[in-house]
């Protein structure tokens, strides 16, 4: 299984490599960021700016967008123009399901809000002394403690991968589907499969631990200047990590998915068995 995982990343990794495809993947990137440093640089809530923020937003969604579809696409598309062309066709499929997924994302951590806020929700202050007095003798929140910590769990394996593999194959799957000729349930079936999810935490660790690591790290000095381009710097590479690490694993899933989609596909043995002695001609 660990083989055929990083024979997925390097296949994805020889066709994000190609200098077409390169170009064009990192262009987009490029596009994406500055519009998010442009849509953050805003200044005074003018008409002007109210008017610009609105279409920076609508150019910022088409660019991401283009961007999800270009890597479910390029490790299926060696040709530059059969990659733009396709892309562009799957852009608005992959815009409504990321739709759909930010809705159950909204619904999800509502739900565990809720839930969070029932279980954990402080004792009145009567109740409160009397637990106190109670469980005096105890090791203080070890219980609470562990609840919250079991809770966290359970919330970043929802948001934090069981969504965002989900995701990831109905990305890959709009990308060479319509929606209503989509095999939904059979791509959802091998969403979860070992390998998806193996395949997705070492992506993890490349486009969110290693940036997040980064972004952390501090330079003690008293040079502003030097402070400030370190700071550029981490900021640079971190985004770097993300862009190119997320479309490095949207890709090795997309080789995943696309192996085990041909694997159902196969149509079944029809070789005769070899006849056993008993079934043998006399």
């Amino acid at each position: 299984m660990f083989k055929e995982v990083l024979g997925a990343f390097g296949r994805a990794a020889r066709s994000l490599f190609r200098w077409p495809t390169f170009a064009l993947i990192a262009g987009v990137n490029v596009a994406v960021l500055l519009m998010i440093s442009a849509f953050i640089g805003t200044g005074v809530a003018t008409a002007g700016e109210v008017v610009w923020s609105f279409v920076s937003s609508l150019v910022f969604l088409a660019l991401f967008f283009g961007w999800q579809a270009l890597s479910a696409r390029y490790v299926s598309d060696r040709d530059l123009r059969a990659l733009t062309r396709n892309s562009l066709t799957a852009t608005g499929k992959i815009a409504l399901v990321a739709v759909a997924s930010i809705l159950l994302a909204a619904l999800i951590v509502y739900s565990l809000g809720a839930l969070e806020a029932r279980l954990f929700a402080p004792a009145p202050k009567g109740e409160a002394m009397d637990e106190a007095i109670a469980h005096a003798a105890e090791s203080p929140g070890d219980k609470v403690a562990w609840a919250r910590v079991s809770f966290g769990a359970v919330k970043f394996l929802l948001l934090g991968i069981a969504l965002p593999l989900v995701t990831a194959r109905l990305w890959s799957l709009m990308a060479r589907w319509s929606l209503r000729d989509a095999p939904w349930r059979r791509a959802l079936a091998t969403a979860f499969s070992p390998m998806a999810v193996l395949t997705y935490l070492i992506g993890f660790v490349v486009f969110a631990v290693l940036p997040l690591a980064l972004l952390s790290l501090r330079l003690q000095t008293r040079a502003v200047w030097l402070e400030v381009s370190f700071f550029g710097l981490r900021l640079a590479l971190a985004a770097a990590l993300f862009s190119f690490g997320w479309t490095l694993t949207l890709g090795a899933l997309t080789v995943l998915f696309e192996k085990e989609s041909a694997r159902s596909d196969a149509p079944p043995s029809t070789a005769q068995p070899e006849p056993t002695l008993s079934e043998a001609p006399s």
